[in-house]
């Protein structure tokens, strides 16, 4: 999933491996409230989930993995208007605590040749921002339904916020 989209998209959603797969579209899908898949977002996105890739990968790892995952696309580096990029995850520390932990591991042992900018709620590479957008809710991991209701709503918050701005 991820190069089949030809159009420019506003947002690319990248879910981590502790968020469950968006459903693929079907004909009839937007009349559909229950089908969760990308025509329930306020503009136009596309959705990756990389399944077992992310599999025992630590949190700098994971965006790693995301940030090569832009630059190895180049639709998203050739066009006048770069969509956003959201890292959507259920780890409430993934900005604060985890990932920038295991930057500066990475970097200790020089395995990281990865520069990394880390702020509030995103992360940058120098080229490339990804938001990062951190999922819990009242129903949050109490089904599949709830997360990606959830995380539908956040992002789409998300979306309105960066128009507003």
């Amino acid at each position: 999933m991820g190069d089949e989209i030809s159009d420019p998209v506003d947002v690319v959603v990248f879910f981590d491996a502790n968020m469950p797969k968006m459903e693929t579209c079907s004909s009839n899908c937007s009349d559909k409230e229950l089908v969760f898949c990308v025509h329930r977002f306020f503009f136009k996105a596309e959705a990756f989930h990389p399944g077992n890739a992310l599999f025992r990968l630590d949190d700098f790892q994971v965006l790693q993995y995301f940030f090569q995952y832009i630059r190895k696309n180049k639709r998203w580096n050739n066009v006048t208007k770069k969509p956003f990029f959201v890292l959507v995850t259920k780890d409430e520390d993934f900005l604060e605590n985890d990932a920038p932990v295991a930057y500066k591991k990475a970097e200790r042992t020089n395995i990281n040749k990865f520069k990394l900018d880390f702020y509030e709620d995103s992360v940058s590479d120098g080229e490339n921002i990804i938001f990062v957008l951190e999922i819990s809710s009242k129903n949050y991991g109490t089904n599949r339904c709830h997360n990606l209701h959830c995380a539908i709503e956040k992002i789409n918050k998300f979306w309105e916020s960066k128009l507003a701005s």
